[in-house]
């Protein structure tokens, strides 16, 4: 399969019948590439970066206010709020995932992995967003 939008088709297949089923039970809203979780007094944000030159993708973790964010003129509502619109950023995984010629289902099930096993990344990117918000505020 040399063709790169055949080899994503499969590749969101198996994220869809592995990884959204995980994301779904964690209480993510959304599709793929792009879910939200609404918490007590912040939004997480998890999409999935496929790259545009070769097939490979990386997860992404963002954390955003109760309200969704806003860049310059533009407010993105917490109902649509995409991971690179997110105020604190962070990606999971040492490596991109490269799906040329792996098992899709393989890889599903190393995000997986990583999905359950991520808290330590939220509260990162939980901790960076709240220091944003308090520079942001400025003293007091």
């Amino acid at each position: 399969m040399a063709d790169w939008a055949e080899k994503r088709k499969v590749m969101n297949g198996a994220l869809k019948r592995n990884a959204v089923p995980v994301l779904r039970t964690q209480g993510f809203k959304g599709s793929l590439p792009h879910f939200r979780r609404m918490m007590d007094d912040h939004i997480r944000v998890l999409g999935f970066q496929f790259s545009q030159w070769g097939p490979q993708f990386y997860i992404e973790l963002g954390v955003c206010g109760l309200e969704g964010t806003t860049f310059g003129a533009n407010h993105y509502p917490p109902e649509k709020i995409k991971y690179y619109q997110a105020h604190a950023r962070r990606r999971i995984g040492a490596l991109p995932f490269d799906y040329e010629d792996a098992d899709t289902d393989v890889i599903a099930e190393a995000v997986n992995s990583l999905l359950k096993d991520c808290e330590k990344e939220w509260n990162r990117s939980f901790s960076e967003y709240r220091k944003l918000l308090n520079k942001l505020k400025g003293p007091v």
